[in-house]
């Protein structure tokens, strides 16, 4: 029971205080009537802006509103301010002129002091609102202020013409004069600047319900009755110099002088009959003077020359004689133009008739029909060329694509095929071009490929000796004998299992197994007793051993097969397997084999005697053959694929 009166005591003293301060007025500025009671527009300037109310966004807003309420208020300032006269400073040639214009200009910018602002928000309305005020009398005093630094400002101006004209009534050399004037123009264009400025300062004080000093009013009064003093002083010396001056030069038949001295003083004297009379003067002499300069380049048959001249004398001064002979100085352009531009096609020079063509597309008039045919033949001839162009270039780059593919420069020979495509798209050269490089590309790339695939089979032939060990009493050892070295020839075909890559030379492969057959051939000698002689005789017979088996590692030789003998009285066959090592040197391999021999006869093979033992050991070097290696579906296909092969 306690809580909720606590509770409930404390929602009325919340609200019993919000009323509170709506009572004392916070926030009533942002109505009218409120507004005019608290800041009365006699003793007030003020604006009001407003926005919407973003609970996130206030912080930004409240900134931002607030220069809008100033900004509101220099406006409503400037509203009631204008300037009547500007003093304007141009410059033409080399002479400095001046004019006095009338005209009336509103100002954008005011500086303001003083400026009190407020800000409120309204969470039930759900606006924002900024205040702007200032009180009239505070920026009246501000003004006043600024007004007489403005006119001090002035009397340094004033000093210096002072200074400026003096030099100027001393001084002889016309160099040094025009500088002097040059100085007093800028000197009275500060001038200006100043008494705009108290212009504008003189309104905004009296905006404000008060107005300038008797001093300020005396100081802006003889700043500006100085200032024309001064424009008058130079001015009217400037127009005299300058009428001179044109009708001397207009004496002397410097025409264009003239024309710009007069057009000066007209400037300086818009109502002057003597400048205005000068300058019709002037143009009508400089007109006729170049309208007998194009008739004598006409007759020395420089038309262009003179077409370029009469049409200057035209800007000047229009006269049916200039008319009549730019007419006929058009025509004979026009047909040497023709007769040059029907050289150049005849010489098929397209760059040189292409700039013949532009220069008689300005004259069409003159002619009609005649370039109507002219620009047909044009036309057609131009076309004509473009296509022998375009067959040459065709060529060209047919030519030079197939010296790319015999470079085996695939990739710049489809470049230039591409671009022979896109003279002649219906081409066949091309497109059977590039069908063969797509082919040539994809066995290049094959053979690459090919080049990292083991070969799966290899023929390995050599040459060595050997020798037969006999035992023909017993199995003890003493009893071994061994017949002498002999020659032989050794041959094998593997094919190749287990194929791994070489850990130290990648590009390099051995093979854990090689199954296959053996093949060892060579020639024997044997003791034979001869029964008629009573003694032995050697005979020189032959044999030859094929076996089936296997290296392991390319190292440990383990086969069996059959041995064959051939004498002169009768063959022999044995039983025989084979133990041996193998050591490989790139393409070489170093054999030593161990041959043991099972009889399937009677008769030994290296004697006539009986042996219950016999075998064969050899060495030997033989060179390895490789071959037939082969890629897979799965890799040719991805090779034509990134061959550009459909």
């Amino acid at each position: 029971m306690f809580k909720r009166a606590v509770f409930v005591f404390l929602i009325v003293y919340l609200f019993s205080a919000g009323q509170l301060l709506a009572q004392t007025g916070q926030g009533e500025w942002r109505h009218k009537e409120a507004r005019e009671r608290s800041y009365p527009a006699d003793r007030y300037f003020k604006a009001v802006a407003s926005g919407p109310y973003v609970r996130k966004s206030l912080e930004r807003d409240r900134p931002l509103l607030l220069q809008q309420a100033k900004e509101e208020l220099s406006l409503q300032i400037l509203s009631h301010i204008s300037v009547s006269s500007q003093f304007v400073l141009e410059e033409e040639g080399e002479e400095m002129q001046s004019s006095y214009r009338e005209k009336t200009s509103v100002r954008t910018d005011i500086d303001l002091s003083g400026v009190n602002t407020l800000f409120y928000s309204s969470k039930r309305e759900k606006r924002n609102y900024a205040l702007a005020y200032v009180l009239k009398w505070e920026l009246g005093q501000f003004y006043r202020q600024r007004m007489e630094q403005a006119c001090k400002d002035g009397d340094m101006l004033l000093q210096g013409l002072e200074e400026v004209k003096r030099e100027y009534e001393k001084s002889a050399e016309y160099e040094k004069k025009r500088n002097l004037r040059e100085r007093v123009f800028h000197d009275l264009e500060e001038l200006r600047v100043v008494l705009v400025k108290l212009e504008r300062q003189e309104q905004v004080v009296r905006l404000c319900g008060m107005s300038p000093t008797g001093a300020i009013n005396k100081d802006m009064g003889r700043l500006m009755k100085q200032q024309k003093s001064f424009r008058n002083f130079f001015a009217g010396k400037e127009l005299y110099k300058l009428l001179s001056k044109g009708e001397e030069a207009l004496a002397n038949k410097d025409y264009l002088g003239a024309l710009a001295a007069f057009q000066s003083a007209a400037y300086q004297d818009p109502l002057s009959e003597r400048a205005q009379k000068g300058i019709v003067q002037a143009k009508k002499a400089r007109a006729d003077e170049l309208y007998f300069q194009a008739k004598g380049l006409f007759l020395s048959l420089d038309c262009p020359a003179a077409l370029d001249t009469v049409n200057e004398s035209l800007t000047y001064y229009n006269t049916s004689e200039a008319f009549l002979l730019k007419e006929q100085i058009e025509k004979k352009y026009f047909k040497e133009l023709a007769d040059e531009l029907k050289r150049h096609m005849r010489n098929r020079s397209m760059a040189k008739a292409e700039e013949v063509m532009n220069k008689l597309k300005k004259f069409y008039r003159v002619n009609l029909a005649g370039f109507n045919s002219l620009s047909s033949e044009y036309s057609k001839l131009a076309a004509e060329i473009r296509e022998e162009e375009k067959r040459l270039e065709y060529a060209r780059l047919i030519n030079q694509a197939r010296i790319e593919l015999a470079r085996k420069q695939y990739e710049e020979a489809f470049r230039l095929v591409e671009k022979a495509e896109e003279l002649a798209p219906k081409a066949n050269q091309a497109v059977r071009l590039r069908q063969e490089i797509k082919h040539e590309h994809f066995l290049h790339r094959k053979k690459q490929a090919l080049k990292k695939v083991p070969f799966k089979y290899c023929l390995r032939l050599g040459a060595g000796a050997y020798t037969h060990l006999l035992k023909t009493s017993s199995l003890n050892l003493d009893t071994l004998q061994r017949s002498s070295w002999n020659p032989m020839f050794t041959a094998g075909l593997f094919r190749k299992l287990k194929i791994r890559r070489n850990f130290r030379n990648g590009n390099d492969f051995s093979s854990a197994l090689l199954v296959g057959l053996f093949l060892d051939a060579g020639s024997f000698r044997v003791n034979l007793k001869d029964q008629t002689l009573n003694r032995e005789v050697i005979k020189k017979n032959f044999y030859y051993q094929l076996e089936g088996g296997a290296y392991f590692f390319e190292t440990l030789r383990l086969s069996a097969g059959m041995l064959k003998g051939f004498s002169s009285q009768e063959d022999h066959t044995y039983l025989s397997t084979t133990l041996g090592l193998s050591a490989r040197l790139g393409y070489l391999c170093i054999q030593a084999n161990y041959t043991q021999l099972y009889r399937l006869e009677d008769k030994s093979l290296l004697s006539e005697n009986e042996t219950n033992f016999q075998s064969k050991i050899s060495l030997g070097v033989s060179y390895q053959f490789n071959f037939y290696r082969k890629l897979s579906s799965l890799k040719k296909e991805e090779l034509r694929l990134g061959s550009g092969l459909d």
